[in-house]
């Protein structure tokens, strides 16, 4: 890792404070509503599929961050993690009470879905560690909501190598799921236990 990236000058934010913040928010918009599948696993803007509009990153996480339930719990949130002094987004995550419908529809239980979880393509950050350490800090602060009564959280995944990295953090996979927007994806479910 360069030593732009070290991680003391990687800074986490919620959602919330960057709407506080224009010129970061403007940024985080830009880097998602730019993606696109073959470079970063998710379509960035809308778009229109048979006839049918597909929400795109920039809509789910605008309507993840004004959901009722969403808002409810500081349990729930999108994150951006980005440099702090240049601005440069580095990685998001979202912790949500559902994820496209998917937790209602395949009547999944617990209290959520992980989300929305990318590292930015270039710059030389993927493969670094940083998937590593965005993944950790998001179910460190899971866990951190398992003081009192014990959670279960899911999520699901294409991708092998995010799939090892939560297997390794104590997902146990829970077959296949299929989700609109992304076909066939691995579910994997961790119950974080009162501590």
């Amino acid at each position: 890792m360069s030593n732009e990236f070290t991680p003391k000058a990687i800074r986490r934010f919620r959602f919330s404070e960057l709407k506080s913040e224009p010129t970061r928010l403007s940024i985080f918009e830009d880097w998602v509503t730019n993606m696109t599948m073959e470079k970063d696993g998710e379509y960035g803007e809308d778009r229109i599929v048979d006839g049918k509009v597909i929400p795109g990153f920039w809509s789910w996480i605008l309507e993840q961050n004004e959901d009722p339930e969403f808002l409810a719990s500081d349990l729930y949130g999108t994150f951006v993690w980005m440099h702090y002094f240049t601005g440069v987004v580095i990685a998001t995550g979202t912790i949500a009470p559902d994820d496209r419908f998917v937790k209602r529809d395949n009547n999944l239980g617990g209290d959520g879905l992980w989300g929305g979880v990318n590292v930015r393509s270039g710059h030389g950050l993927r493969g670094q560690g940083i998937g590593r350490r965005i993944v950790k800090e998001l179910d460190e602060h899971v866990a951190s909501f398992a003081q009192t009564q014990s959670r279960i959280f899911h999520l699901f995944t294409a991708n092998p190598i995010a799939e090892r990295m939560y297997v390794n953090l104590g997902y146990e996979r829970n077959g296949m799921i299929n989700t609109d927007a992304f076909g066939d994806e691995r579910l994997l479910t961790k119950i974080y236990h009162q501590s």
